[in-house]
């Protein structure tokens, strides 16, 4: 029995306060459960595909980020949904969830390297993920203490993201290609 999956990220890259047109693309991806063990597995748990289709989200994203990059632009690279890959807690096979683990670290390291930030949006800021993330970032565990809505830190981040670029922007003219 041969197992497959097929996988399609679309991608966008626009750049504000130009003329040029934004860069649109698609990637596809036939899989098979041997792709992503190096051996043949009996079953692919929906995790294990998650895990790929995110590692290949990932890197489709860097690649188009580093080819749309402009020298005195300043770029934010902005995804859908969690950088946070949860599904790999339940990853049975270890080999494969160091190796997803690995492979995910090198596609963020190409962001640092090229001094470049990557952030992501959920759009539900209510969502569990998104209370637990500001717990921990505030060093709770199970607390019921109030904390600042997620709204509240994503303005912050924001706010502090645009007064940098506003500042970079304030002294030179942005060139159009």
């Amino acid at each position: 029995m041969l197992l497959v999956y097929l996988l399609n990220i679309s991608q966008i890259a626009f750049q504000y306060g130009t003329l040029e047109s934004p860069l649109m693309a698609a990637a596809t991806l036939l899989g098979t459960g041997q792709d992503i063990s190096g051996g043949e597995v009996p079953h692919i748990s929906a995790d294990v595909v998650s895990a790929q289709r995110d590692l290949m989200e990932l890197e489709v994203f860097a690649n188009l980020t580093l080819a749309v990059q402009r020298p005195g632009r300043p770029i934010l690279a902005m995804a859908d949904g969690t950088l946070i890959r949860w599904m790999l807690q339940r990853i049975e096979v270890d080999h494969v969830k160091k190796d997803f683990i690995a492979r995910y670290a090198t596609q963020l390291a190409r962001f640092r390297s090229h001094q470049i930030p990557i952030c992501s949006f959920v759009r539900m800021p209510h969502s569990t993920e998104v209370v637990n993330l500001l717990r921990g970032l505030r060093g709770e565990r199970r607390s019921r203490k109030r904390i600042p809505s997620p709204a509240y830190w994503i303005g912050r981040c924001m706010t502090h993201f645009l007064h940098r670029v506003s500042a970079r922007l304030s002294s030179r003219a942005i060139p159009t290609s």
